[in-house]
């Protein structure tokens, strides 16, 4: 492999992260709101689900996408 192909290939393995990482905080976004209809107390809502979870699970996936829109300028693939 010659020089000139490996940023190419950096990112593209940054935009395959990217879009796991994107993947990941639309299923929790899904897992927040199906927790919030599923809620028999009624002081569960899907902001906090959203929180809670993000504070969690998400922050990895929340940073690989910043760090992408800092490298490449730009939030989606």
């Amino acid at each position: 492999m010659n020089d000139a192909q490996q940023p190419k290939r950096q990112r593209d393995w940054l935009d395959r992260l990217a879009l796991l990482a994107w993947l990941w905080l639309a299923v929790l976004l899904w897992g927040s709101w199906n927790g919030a209809q599923e809620s028999f107390t009624g002081h569960s809502s899907m902001l906090s689900n959203f929180v809670v979870n993000m504070v969690l699970l998400g922050w990895p996936a929340l940073l690989i996408v910043v760090g992408r829109w800092l490298v490449r300028g730009r939030l989606l693939p």
